[in-house]
């Protein structure tokens, strides 16, 4: 039946019609049916209609049944973040694209072309791909229903979605798809909320994928996302994960992977800077930021040195608040809102504006945070404002901050 569809994809390219096509060869209404799929053309015909179209039909029947093979190895390879071999099969499946128009497999290519911009930090586009393949999931297999929550599931965690890219990934279902990968995703999810058992949990999950899959890029995520969950657990059990984070150090310089490195360098300064050491949690947010582009994750590292920087009063306020401005604009630019929304609040901070910097936590900040599901950023921010309240003596505001901030935690545990 596909012998037809490919017919008429090289007739179509050569300007034929129907009739100049199958002049002497068969009839028009042989052909038409043929390339609707509604009829199998003998061996003969097919080979008279493939001669005058100047095709190898051997060769493009071999080409159409390697697809549900290569688009695998285009999401294993992605998952590996082997960029030579990911280049090298967006290529090759971007010739044979005709191919997969007429087989069964055009929406997982067109899921995996938006992991592939995922992949490449195009999430705008990515984000309005996927809101487009949202409408045709009643006609997806199984397997590609899953790979869309999957995908979902990555782009809310890449805007401060946790709450939603839980609830997306933990409708997959394990049985109809084999790619664990989204367990690590769950486990990052998790520990954005500070569900720190359900983090390691799926972290633990997520390695022994990896291990298997000889993931080691993979493994050293996995690892470090177990490490953070450790380094939360028990304050004075830091110094032992942070020797234990310079061992994944180690791992990073044999990946020769500088992103992986800078991450492990931020997840050390916000040890240092729970346990109150805030130079040392400076110079790592610095090591941090060195190797790392203008991303979110910038950003994350960046708000770690500004934290860093004034509770340790290494810096004055006049070079904090060019950090804050540095941090706001930039994460407008790149349309990361929670960052834009903590920078803001900084910039009120350093620059002694008091009252507004109370009243946009209060009626902008907070509620934003706590709908995106950002415990230790919440309860940063609680306190605050309860701190607050007790100095004004408001403490109706203060005791209802404190019941918020009690019954956010038990829902959350």
């Amino acid at each position: 039946m596909h012998k037809g569809k490919i017919i008429k994809h090289y007739r179509m390219i050569s300007e034929l019609t129907q009739e100049q096509l199958s002049k002497g060869i068969c009839s028009v209404t042989h052909l038409s049916k043929m390339e609707r799929g509604l009829t199998d053309c003998s061996d003969e015909i097919t080979e008279s209609l493939a001669n005058r179209l100047e095709i190898n039909m051997e060769s493009e029947l071999a080409k159409f049944e390697s697809i549900p093979k290569m688009l695998f190895y285009f999401h294993d390879n992605l998952i590996l973040e082997n960029h030579h071999e990911i280049e090298l099969v967006k290529d090759h499946l971007e010739e044979s694209a005709y191919l997969i128009e007429i087989s069964t497999y055009k929406i997982t290519y067109a899921l995996l072309k938006i992991r592939y911009l995922i992949y490449k930090g195009q999430m705008k586009e990515a984000r309005k791909k996927i809101k487009k393949l949202g409408k045709a999931q009643t006609q997806m297999s199984s397997y590609d229903r899953n790979l869309y929550k999957h995908i979902v599931g990555i782009l809310k965690l890449a805007i401060h979605d946790n709450l939603e890219a839980i609830e997306e990934l933990q409708n997959i279902i394990p049985q109809e798809y084999p790619i664990k990968e989204y367990y690590y995703h769950l486990a990052m999810a998790y520990s954005a909320i500070g569900a720190k058992v359900k983090s390691y949990y799926y972290a633990e999950l997520a390695l022994a994928y990896f291990e298997e899959t000889s993931n080691f890029l993979g493994v050293i995520d996995a690892k470090s996302l177990m490490l953070i969950q450790r380094g939360r657990d028990n304050d004075a059990y830091y110094k032992k994960v942070i020797d234990d984070f310079n061992s994944v150090i180690k791992l990073c310089n044999m990946c020769e992977d500088e992103k992986r490195k800078a991450e492990v360098f931020h997840h050390i300064g916000d040890l240092y800077y729970r346990s109150e050491n805030y130079l040392e949690a400076s110079q790592y947010y610095l090591k941090s930021l060195n190797l790392k582009p203008l991303t979110s994750k910038y950003l994350a590292s960046l708000n770690g040195y500004a934290n860093a920087s004034y509770h340790g009063k290494l810096l004055g306020l006049s070079e904090l608040n060019r950090i804050a401005q540095e941090g706001l604009d930039l994460s407008k630019k790149i349309q990361d809102l929670f960052h834009s929304k903590k920078f803001k609040l900084k910039t009120l901070l350093y620059k002694n504006k008091s009252t507004q910097y109370y009243k946009f936590i209060e009626s902008d900040a907070l509620p934003y945070f706590q709908l995106k599901g950002y415990l230790y950023t919440i309860q940063y921010y609680e306190y605050e404002l309860f701190k607050y309240y007790c100095r004004e003596n408001n403490r109706e505001k203060a005791t209802i901050i404190a019941e918020e901030r009690l019954k956010y935690q038990l829902y959350h545990y």
